[in-house]
């Protein structure tokens, strides 16, 4: 489990260490990162806020693959980008009083408990 903690903390500053923040938040939480990812999957090609939606896609792209690299998560083949930002966004919405942990950790959490190892 601790090697996990370690992944989580390592990938999400990773996939959100560009993002700005106030500096008394937690590191990239969560409820930053998915209004941009509800605007992208509700608008198709063209969100309302490019730079939020441009952020959220790329965390999930980067987290994600890192997750499957280490074996972390194991989704199958053929999954859409669309349905794996669906997947973490109803992830995060499940999970509200987890909001203010890191994007990272909610994008690992998703992953494992969706696409697990066997």
């Amino acid at each position: 489990m601790r090697r996990l903690g370690v992944i989580a903390m390592a990938l999400g500053s990773l996939g959100v260490a560009f993002w700005p923040r106030p500096s008394d938040a937690a590191p990239y939480p969560t409820s930053q990162f998915v209004p941009g990812c509800e605007d992208y999957l509700n608008s198709g090609e063209r969100p309302h806020d490019p730079a939020n939606a441009l952020a959220c896609r790329a965390s999930i792209a980067t987290v994600g693959d890192v997750l499957q690299r280490l074996r972390v998560a194991c989704m199958p083949a053929g999954v859409s980008y669309q349905t794996i930002d669906r997947v973490v966004v109803q992830y995060a919405r499940a999970h509200l009083k987890e909001w203010d942990q890191n994007f990272g950790s909610t994008i690992m959490e998703a992953y494992r408990t969706t696409w697990p190892c066997h």
